[in-house]
């Protein structure tokens, strides 16, 4: 995750520029204290590299996000 936004657009305008990149991403709405927000999510990746890969581009942007595992890979 590479960030929350509070509306829409800005999510949006942050996902296309890290899609431009070569990054898989995507918008996630979420609430957060009953307020909705905006989650931009890079990923699933499957293979170490790609994740390292991914965080090394993130990083050069000054992206430093949370890490975390798919939901789908907990069940």
């Amino acid at each position: 995750q590479t960030g929350i936004y509070s509306n829409a657009a800005s999510a949006n305008k942050i996902r296309q520029e890290l899609a431009e990149e070569g990054l898989a991403t995507k918008v996630v709405k979420a609430y957060m204290d009953e307020h909705l927000v905006y989650r931009v999510q890079v990923g699933p990746y499957q293979e170490k590299d790609q994740i390292n890969e991914a965080q090394s581009k993130l990083a050069a942007r000054g992206i430093h996000g949370v890490l975390r595992k798919s939901e789908d890979k907990l069940a």
